[in-house]
């Protein structure tokens, strides 16, 4: 269990009661720039639209505006749905349930999911603010594969990894595979 979703089953105290069923997980990002598709989100999308995830009145839970989605037009589609559905939305970061047929709840709901693209957006810019120039000096970048360390200088005052090579305990390793 996570700590998001134990704050979600705690948050039950105060706002509840609420009736359970099996969580939606999402290990893709939920961002645009996703390489790989979201399954739950899609699944949570069709139950929402289908009415198969409950009757209208029932609460979806979430950590925080942004686990919906990080693409505006995505988490709108949510957002009609859960509205159409007569479904309200728990924000335990938040401490808040909204009702989508509020204009309010809905103004503020799609106003979290903007701000979440946005960042998404942002944390882009500045990964590869830092990405590129390593990439065009020839340095490494991303994670550390296995089987391998990196060794570090300072560049602009800043530890920056130089060169890439096998690691003495687990590099052989990686030859025999």
């Amino acid at each position: 269990m996570t700590d998001q979703h134990r704050d979600n089953i705690a948050a039950e105290a105060d706002h509840g009661p609420w009736t359970w069923g099996e969580p939606y997980r999402d290990t893709g990002s939920a961002s645009k720039f996703a390489a790989k598709v979201r399954d739950d989100f899609e699944k949570l999308l069709a139950g929402l639209t289908s009415g198969a995830i409950g009757e209208p009145g029932d609460v979806l839970v979430l950590w925080e505006v942004s686990r919906f989605a990080r693409e505006t037009g995505r988490g709108v589609a949510l957002v009609d749905a859960a509205e159409a559905g007569g479904y309200l939305i728990h924000v335990t970061s938040l401490d808040r349930t909204f009702n989508p047929r509020d204009y309010g709840d809905r103004h503020s709901l799609i106003s979290g999911i903007n701000d979440a693209e946005k960042e998404a957006r942002l944390l882009s810019v500045r990964t590869l603010r830092g990405v590129n120039p390593a990439v065009g000096e020839g340095r490494p970048h991303g994670k550390i594969p296995f089987g391998y360390r990196r060794t570090y200088e300072l560049i602009d005052g800043r530890p920056r990894p130089v060169p890439q090579e096998a690691d003495p305990a687990e590099g052989p390793h990686v030859v025999e595979l």
